[in-house]
């Protein structure tokens, strides 16, 4: 009896420390996350870094210089516009207007100017036969008024057919359509046997001895530009090649989008021309900036709609979420601009779904930001900023 009482006793004890044993949440199962497990992560030893004042951007290349060049006298097309695709010099005929009518119109003032000569010269003839016949008295004053008042009539007419026969030689002159600078004819918009007015656009000229790409430059980096500075511009149509360039002006004012627009100047060079609508990417350096603490944009989380970095408590090997203000940024570095200080352990890998004092074992530590990392980081978005 006293040892099956024994044996009830242990039964029950057994079977409690069964349902208590089932009633605890095991370790990993239906939890969040295990129990106080070090999380691995990689941390770098935040410092900060002064980088260069840089600027990339691209564009597309233009011509230096480019205009519409237009026909300046009225008629017909009797010589046919030059061929896109043609260079032609400063000077050299485009198109000819006909001047069939222009060329009479010269051949009458060059007529009327004859004709006025001879009779200016009659007239100074006359006055110079009359000259001492006055002194002697011969000759009344009237007579003499009359004969100077000849010479200046003729020398005014004179004047008059002169401007009209020059203005005929111009209108002329204006049958030919010619380049007003050394360049490429990349339009035409006139053909052979067309009718045109004063004003019709002939060809298209782009002078290529030298291209522009207009980039944007935010204001602290506007401001640190100045004409003439040296520039290193990459076109998508030559991987892998550099084309020296500099900056040629940086506008006053910005743009809508708050940029100041600023041209860059290049230049083909032997079997590598340039051309107007290449992709290009223009690079500068414009003195160093101030010291920023910069980060991998790893490292920067969202959480509750704020942007926060884990700090690592070397002291607890635990992680510390912290609220950080951000700058700029780009697709290799990120700006705090405040939550965290020089000297600070942060995690960049490894501390996803992490939480506010989570225990952490770190892996490996970087000094720093990586230097390339750094250099990459100051393009045109971080360099920008300073």
């Amino acid at each position: 009896m006293r040892r099956k009482l024994v044996i009830s006793t242990l039964t029950l004890i057994a079977g409690l420390l069964l349902f208590l044993n089932f009633q605890r949440p095991q370790k990993g199962i239906g939890t969040s996350r295990p129990e106080e497990a070090d999380r691995e992560v990689l941390v770098l030893r935040v410092a900060p870094r002064v980088l260069p004042r840089e600027l990339s951007e691209a564009g597309l290349l233009a011509g230096w210089r480019e205009v519409d060049v237009v026909a300046e006298a009225s008629g017909r097309v009797v010589a046919p516009p030059v061929e896109v695709g043609t260079d032609v010099a400063a000077g050299e005929q485009l198109a000819l207007v006909d001047p069939t009518a222009l060329e009479i119109e010269l051949r009458k003032g060059d007529a009327r100017v004859r004709q006025v000569e001879l009779a200016s010269s009659v007239a100074r003839r006359e006055a110079r036969r009359l000259a001492p016949l006055r002194d002697d008295g011969v000759v009344s004053e009237s007579d003499w008024s009359r004969a100077a008042d000849a010479v200046r009539q003729a020398e005014a007419e004179l004047a008059l057919a002169e401007a009209a026969r020059d203005a005929a030689r111009e209108a002329l002159a204006d049958a030919s359509v010619r380049a007003p600078f050394a360049g490429r004819v990349v339009r035409r918009y006139a053909e052979l046997g067309e009718f045109v007015a004063v004003g019709s656009p002939i060809a298209r000229v782009v002078d290529l001895s030298r291209l522009r790409l207009r980039l944007g430059a935010p204001a602290a980096m506007a401001a640190a530009l100045q004409p003439g500075l040296e520039a290193s511009v990459v076109v998508d149509t030559y991987p892998g090649e550099r084309f020296a360039g500099r900056v040629h002006c940086v506008a006053g004012q910005a743009d809508a989008n708050g940029l100041f627009p600023i041209d860059v100047v290049t230049a083909g060079r032997a079997g590598r021309p340039l051309l107007p609508g290449m992709v290009a990417r223009a690079h500068l350096v414009a003195g160093r900036g101030e010291p920023r603490l910069l980060v991998p944009p790893s490292a920067v989380a969202r959480r509750d709609g704020r942007d926060v970095v884990f700090v690592v408590d070397e002291a607890a090997d635990r992680a510390r979420m912290r609220a950080v203000s951000l700058g700029a940024r780009n697709g290799r570095a990120v700006e705090v601009v405040d939550g965290i200080a020089a000297g600070e352990l942060i995690a960049y890998q490894g501390h996803s779904g992490l939480e506010d004092g989570d225990a952490v074992r770190v892996l490996t530590e970087a000094a720093a930001l990586a230097p390339d990392l750094g250099a990459a980081a100051s393009g045109s978005s971080l360099g920008g900023a300073s």
